[in-house]
């Protein structure tokens, strides 16, 4: 008892010191900080970033576009005034350059000597200035064959890498990202987004001749809108979109913030896996492989170098005076050294400072330990940041990273399965299955033999005795009822390998029957549910935790039910012969591949890897094509029609199930819009009776 109560107040005088040492800073705080939880939702985490000063604020900035710091100054585009301002933090000084050849400075980078590189889409040039501010080099329109007449050039962005080559984005240029060497000779396109076509676009490519194509057709990705690069020269990119629902057109079917590498090669996850925004106006790389991404309206997501969100701040200000809020944000870069975030604000034409917490420093000292290979420090950092907050997705990823390179793999198996990340859950999950396979290789052998061998002595055995009871087989009307539904259920066998003949004994009515058949429709749906919730993790259809047990019923049930009836009632108007007993028999016995079958594909699914998955889908995919293919037969046999005929009742039917549903849905939306309304009655009632 007395440990027990000695390990609570180490516990609670821990959690307070965590506690107050954060609350320094809340009172300071305007906005929350958000990361991803295990179940892939937005949660309030500590907080990340305390804006904690506001800088440029008296220098005459007008609609600056872009900034970036170095050694201690901050670089802005002071595009209004068709200038550059180097703003010194230390002492609040600020000079001025480039009046003389800028018209609409926008994108800047400055490398470590102190060149500075500003793209002017106005002045329709790149200008390279020495540290001294002086005019080194103007890149102009590149005289190429690699540069089409008919492109655009107006650079707005701007980024150099470790050996010198230029990196830049032009307004309008859809070919991709331009490349220069550092001699600004031009030597060809980059990272370019990709074109989608839609279903329609695709349907019209087959209709349309060239010269309607030409007219009509007008195909072109979106443009790249910014950039920055890592020290290890990753590009990054953004690619906004004008939806402001925040789904994609389809000319930018890409992710909005992409990693490439030297070879243009997206290398964050595919779209969808990502939490990004719609509206990213810029992007900067971070010392940790991490990356910040800002949007117009003021919101920064930091990523880690897989591409999965940190943290997630800011936000737009409807108050001028707010810090720590943005009307218009247009640029964000950091200090690599001390983790500082300078984030300009265009409207307001100033810069606000984010300083990391203790938090967020912890986080950063975690991805570092990840990056350089420490995995014991790493393990015990993100092992803290679990306690502080045991629903955060990166925590549990920083977690079982730290252990799987480890070689503890059960463990990170586990943490990997809580953050859902299927990919490095599969890759811990081969390690594991490869460690068991070595282990049990000799045993494998042995069991395969053995069951080998009791494959062949079965076989002889019941060729055996079937022949020694074909005697003794008694009439059919003397087997009992219990023997009879064993045997109709047997007759699945028949109807796998000749399922014509089987349907023609079905319709005579010789095998099958409706207690049978009943029975077949319960497996068929045990096995639907267990296909749909049983699988192994890394191919599982639904979330047991997250899926309504009343949308698999219906899911299942009404389309089984409409399908049948639906066949029993055109099969009558177009002069089918079967009765709705045979329909309904033989649709039960359609489905015995998927019966059968299925559970074996369950239970691949819990041994193979992402790598193997196509084993599991092929299999899911014949299995479905088979049980398609007796339901089709099964139509035709019944019904006595022909290929011609039984193509349109199924069309037909597929039409009646449509209209069905449909007709459901609109009268279930009125019958909650009547419920709603009679419930305001009732109210409406109720508060005038009371007063």
């Amino acid at each position: 008892m007395r440990k027990l109560l000695m390990r609570l107040v180490a516990v609670t005088v821990a959690l307070l010191t965590v506690i107050g040492g954060f609350n320094v800073y809340a009172a300071d705080n305007t906005t929350y900080t958000y990361t991803v939880s295990v179940d892939d939702e937005w949660v309030r985490t500590q907080d990340a970033y305390i804006p904690a000063a506001v800088y440029a604020k008296e220098i005459g900035l007008s609609q600056p576009e872009d900034l970036f710091y170095m050694n201690g100054k901050l670089y802005i585009s002071d595009t209004g005034n068709s200038r550059i301002a180097v703003y010194t933090i230390a002492d609040s000084s600020v000079e001025f350059f480039g009046g003389e050849e800028l018209k609409a400075p926008d994108g800047l980078f400055v490398t470590a000597d102190g060149t500075v590189y500003v793209a002017d889409p106005q002045a329709q040039a790149v200008f390279v200035y020495d540290n001294n501010r002086k005019l080194k080099m103007t890149i102009g329109r590149p005289d190429s064959y690699l540069f089409s007449e008919t492109s655009l050039y107006a650079p707005c962005a701007v980024a150099v890498s470790s050996v010198g080559n230029i990196f830049v984005v032009g307004e309008g240029a859809y070919e991709g990202i331009m490349q220069f060497d550092y001699k600004g000779e031009f030597f060809g396109y980059f990272a370019a987004n990709k074109y989608k076509m839609t279903w329609t676009e695709r349907f019209q490519e087959l209709i349309y001749n060239d010269v309607q194509k030409d007219q009509l057709l007008v195909r072109t990705p979106r443009p790249v809108d910014n950039i920055d690069i890592s020290s290890k020269d990753l590009i990054f990119s953004i690619t906004r979109s004008d939806d402001l629902s925040g789904v994609s057109y389809a000319s930018t079917s890409d992710d909005t913030l992409k990693m490439h590498n030297m070879a243009g090669l997206n290398i964050f996850p595919k779209s969808g896996e990502m939490k990004e925004e719609w509206n990213f106006v810029d992007v900067a790389s971070g010392p940790y492989g991490n990356t910040f991404a800002l949007t117009q309206t003021g919101i920064v997501n930091e990523y880690d170098n897989q591409g999965d969100l940190i943290f997630t701040f800011g936000g737009r200000a409807y108050d001028n005076d707010r810090n720590g809020l943005f009307t218009n944000a247009a640029a964000v870069d950091l200090d690599d050294e001390t983790g500082v975030l300078f984030v300009l604000d265009q409207d307001r034409n100033l810069i606000q400072v984010f300083y990391p917490t203790d938090f967020a420093k912890l986080t950063h000292s975690g991805i570092a330990a990840l990056e350089s290979g420490d995995y014991e420090n790493s393990e015990e950092i993100w092992e803290g940041l679990l306690s502080l907050n045991g629903m955060s997705q990166i925590a549990h990823m920083g977690y079982g990273k730290s252990l799987f390179y480890q070689q503890k793999y059960e463990e990170a198996l586990e943490h990997f399965k809580i953050a859902n990340n299927a990919e490095y859950y599969s890759d811990a999950f081969w390690e594991l299955r490869n460690e068991w396979l070595n282990r049990n290789i000799g045993y494998i052998f042995i069991g395969l033999l053995v069951l080998a061998v009791l494959i062949i002595v079965i076989s002889v055995w019941r060729k055996k005795r079937k022949k020694g009871i074909e005697s003794e087989k008694k009439p059919q009307g003397s087997i009992a009822p219990v023997k009879r539904f064993f045997k109709e259920t047997a007759y699945i066998k028949t109807m796998l390998r000749h399922p014509i003949d089987g349907y023609y004994y079905l319709r005579r009515s010789e095998h099958g029957s409706v207690l049978t058949a009943s029975a077949l429709y319960i497996l068929f749906f045990a096995v639907y549910v267990l296909d749909v919730l049983g699988r192994g993790y890394l191919f599982r259809v639904l979330n047991i935790n997250k899926t309504n047990p009343a949308s698999i019923v219906v899911m299942f049930w009404i389309p089984l039910i409409l399908w049948i009836v639906g066949n029993y009632m055109i099969g009558t108007i177009n002069e089918g012969e079967g009765s709705f007993k045979q329909i309904y028999v033989s649709s039960a016995y359609a489905f015995a591949p998927y019966i059968i079958l299925t559970p074996f594909n369950i239970l691949l699914s819990y041994c193979l890897t992402l790598n193997e998955g196509f084993i599991v889908n092929l299999g899911s995919m014949f299995i479905i094509a088979w049980s398609a293919c007796l339901l089709i037969l099964s139509v035709k046999e019944i019904q006595r029609y022909t290929f011609g005929e039984t193509v349109r009742n199924i069309l037909l039917v597929f039409f009646f199930m449509i209209m069905v549903i449909v007709a459901i849905s609109i009268v279930y939306l009125l019958f909650g819009q009547l419920i709603g309304f009679l419930e305001e009655i009732i109210k409406e009632g109720v508060y005038r009776a009371g007063h």
